[in-house]
């Protein structure tokens, strides 16, 4: 039985293949939709692991990632740039002109 599924999956995968260099457009559409469904994998994935994670832990509590906060900036007041303030001079001297 295991023979006759590895045949089938060679099968397959030979008419796959001579498909795509057949036609290779057909590959671009088929592409999107490759992509899109390993996200979607991916994160069902994640979510696999998050819940054999709780698991493990016993606790009720969400799996905490690590995630750094957001830096502050040091200073709040936006101060303009030398280019700024040529770009602000340039827009009015044309205004005028």
């Amino acid at each position: 039985m295991n023979r006759l599924t590895a045949l089938l999956f060679i099968a397959l995968l030979t008419f796959i293949l001579v498909l795509l260099i057949t036609n290779p457009d057909l590959f671009n559409d088929i592409y999107l939709y490759l992509i899109g469904l390993a996200g979607v994998i991916i994160k069902a994935l994640q979510g696999v692991a998050n819940s054999i994670k709780k698991a493990i832990k016993g606790d009720d509590e969400e799996v905490k990632t690590e995630s750094k906060p957001a830096k502050q900036p040091a200073n709040k007041s936006t101060s303009k740039t030398t280019l700024n303030q040529q770009q602000a001079d340039f827009y009015q001297s044309d205004a005028v002109g």
